[in-house]
């Protein structure tokens, strides 16, 4: 089997060459009982949604600089079938209100999320950036499929990001799903974590 030589803080390993980690991981797989369990993707979904939101929250509140901060949609894909050499592209702050090149001008809603993600003070902002001036809607559904709640936005800014604020007043903590709605066509759906 042939190695390569890989670095971490710790200092260096040998990883097999066809593996695609790194020297982080080949330490956990060389000390720890890790890889012969398989994780269900939705949980590394669910992981990569709270990181995002955590991002989200943290270049809002200028705790990092924004500058390499890469809001990407979950969900579809398409995140990691791009190329990742142009990450600073995005968003772009022109000042202009025109749809940037590499947007789908083909979806109404273009990112829609929502945060805090999970909800820890009983509020939360769903966020999203529209192609044309539209009636926006957004509902809330409980596991079962009840609807729990409907948001709406007459008249949202066009290629900009609007915000509508969501109280959950008495929802029980749990997993809620939020659906966005442009013209009477369901665009996007996201998981809403409602914690303790």
């Amino acid at each position: 089997m042939k190695l390569r030589k890989e670095f971490d803080s710790i200092g260096s390993i040998n990883v097999p060459n066809d593996k695609y980690w790194g020297a982080s991981t080949q330490r956990s797989n060389k000390f720890f009982n890790i890889g012969k369990i398989l994780v269900n993707i939705s949980i590394i979904r669910s992981i990569a949604i709270i990181k995002r939101s955590a991002a989200i929250v943290h270049a809002r509140d200028k705790l990092i600089d924004g500058i390499r901060f890469y809001d990407f949609p979950i969900g579809d894909g398409s995140y990691w079938l791009q190329r990742h050499s142009r990450h600073s592209r995005y968003p772009l702050p022109s000042g202009e209100h025109l749809a940037p090149d590499y947007e789908s001008i083909n979806q109404d809603i273009i990112n829609f999320y929502n945060y805090p993600n999970p909800i820890t003070d009983r509020e939360t902002t769903f966020r999203f950036k529209v192609n044309n001036q539209t009636n926006i809607s957004i509902n809330i559904y409980n596991l079962s499929g009840h609807k729990v709640d409907n948001l709406t936005l007459s008249n949202p800014t066009a290629y900009e990001y609007n915000e509508i604020d969501w109280n959950i007043g008495n929802l029980l903590p749990g997993l809620y799903f939020a659906d966005i709605i442009a013209d009477g066509k369901k665009e996007k759906i996201i998981k809403v974590v409602i914690g303790y």
